[in-house]
């Protein structure tokens, strides 16, 4: 049999003692670690909700713009513009590159015939949009007026009278004592 030395178990003793608070060190220090990492994984949380929140109303206010720009262009009634948008099927998103794009219910960008991309802020680029929409819906757009010329409102020309045929003649003004 062995010979166990009562020192050599007190030695063994200390050692556990030894590693079981350092298992405790290290295992408190796992807890404060998690704690800190929750913490962390909250604010991100946090903070990508509201860079999600801040993106939205950057596509908000760029699609407001990006609908008036195309309103002053197209010359559509403003009250017509909802209307010409479920009809043309086409939303507005923000590119890669910050700018406005022409996008329809899938989510693919709108390009000409050419291959170009499609943009609002473009005039020519909304009147090709428009086009057909304009066809189809005239009533979107502005019935034209006359240009204010007065007339008698039979449709026939009014004979002209003698004081309008002749351009006005003036005399000279009085000198009034100047040479």
């Amino acid at each position: 049999m062995t010979d166990i030395k009562l020192d050599d178990i007190d030695e063994k003793n200390g050692e556990l003692e030894g590693l079981r608070s350092k298992n405790r060190e290290l295992l408190n220090e796992v807890k404060q670690l998690k704690i800190q990492l929750r913490e962390l994984q909250a604010s991100a949380v946090g903070d990508n909700g509201e860079t999600e929140k801040l993106k939205a109303e950057l596509l908000e206010f760029k699609t407001r713009d990006g609908w008036s720009a195309i309103t002053k262009h197209s010359g559509v009634l403003p009250e017509m513009v909802k209307y010409m948008r479920q009809e043309l099927g086409a939303n507005l998103s923000i590119g890669e590159d910050g700018s406005m794009q022409f996008v329809n219910a899938e989510g693919k960008i709108l390009t000409d015939s050419k291959g170009r991309d499609l943009s609002p802020l473009e005039v020519d680029d909304v009147r090709l949009l428009t086009e057909s929409v304009r066809e189809k819906f005239p009533a979107f757009w502005p019935r034209p007026t006359g240009t204010g010329a007065v007339g008698n409102g039979h449709g026939r020309a009014v004979p002209p009278t003698p004081e309008t045929d002749e351009p006005a003649k003036h005399e000279k003004p009085a000198s009034f004592g100047l040479k």
